[in-house]
This record gives structure tokens, sequence and C-alpha cells, in this order.
């Protein structure tokens, strides 16, 4: 069964949670997580070119990482203090990887966009390039980025809380 596993390196030191595409699906039906569905992404690849129109349903990631975590943005909690310099390093089962800035998930439309789909579909055929084959897999997106395929994760395995601190001089 894929899933992705969750791993806070600030305050939890380690892995926190794990999902797999039901457990999602069920965040989503019981209510505790809001679910999103975005239609007609054009899915680019930087070097296949344009890989179709696909419609995704999932999560945002924003919204999962704040459920598994239970971050909360009040002054005692240990990544308040650090949200400035937190991102999420987020790697697929074949090494693959994307960097998603906190900032960029809580302010941003591109980061309010960004998802784990555990379902899509093909909504046009691509005009160039290859069909992507996401079978079963949860697959990171950030539909308004201009090449989608940089930060499509396929494939994702872990998504790992991280916090950059000042360079060392």
């Amino acid at each position: 069964m894929h899933s992705v596993t969750i791993v806070d390196l600030v305050a939890k030191n380690g892995p926190v949670q794990e999902f797999t595409p039901a457990a999602l699906r069920e965040l989503v039906d019981s209510g505790l997580v809001p679910g999103v569905h975005v239609k007609n992404v054009i899915v680019y690849g930087e070097h296949t070119g344009d890989r179709g129109v696909w419609d995704f349903t999932g999560v945002r990631l924003v919204d999962l990482i704040k459920y598994a975590t239970g971050y909360e943005e009040t002054m005692d909690n240990p990544l308040y203090a650090k949200r400035k310099g937190l991102y999420l390093a987020c790697y697929a089962a074949d090494g693959y990887n994307g960097i998603l800035s906190w900032s960029e998930l809580q302010f941003t439309p591109t980061g309010f966009q960004a998802m784990i789909a555990y379902k899509w579909e093909m909504a046009k055929a691509p005009n160039a390039g290859d069909i992507p084959n996401w079978a079963g897999d949860l697959i990171l997106i950030v539909p308004t980025d201009t090449f989608t395929g940089a930060r499509e994760i396929q494939a994702l395995k872990t998504i790992e809380l991280r916090h950059i601190g000042p360079p060392s001089l």
C-alpha cells in the first residue's frame, strides 16, 4: 500500500504520522481535514512538455501538516518562533524531491493550492509528451506552478518539516 510519512524534525524530532490514500479520504469524509478538488490543471514536464489537462482531488498540504503535527499559530507552540524558517522537503519513492517554504504555504496563492492528491483523472488528452502513470500513488502537485513537473512529486513517500537557521560564518 502506498503511503506518505510526515516527519517533524523541528518540534518532534522524527516521524509523526503516516497516511495512505484511504486514510486521507477518511480525513476528508469525516471533516477533520478539508478536501480540495482542482479542475483543469495543465500538467507540464520541464522536458516532456504538455502531459494533458487533469482534475485532482485531495487535501491541501498545509492543512495536512497542521493536522499531523498539531501545529497551531500560538506563541507557546515550539514551531511558532521558528515559523519564518520552516520548510518542507518532499521526497518520492524514487528519490525525486521538491521544497516548499512554510511562508509560501501560508501566505501565497501558490502555497494555498499545493496539495496531496489521492484521486485524479485526465480531462483532456495531451498535445505532446508522455502520459503519467500515477496508478495507486499519492501525488504532491502545485497546480499554479508554471511547470507543474518541477515540484510534482509522484509516488510521494516522505514529507520532512525542517528549519533553516542563519548561515555559519
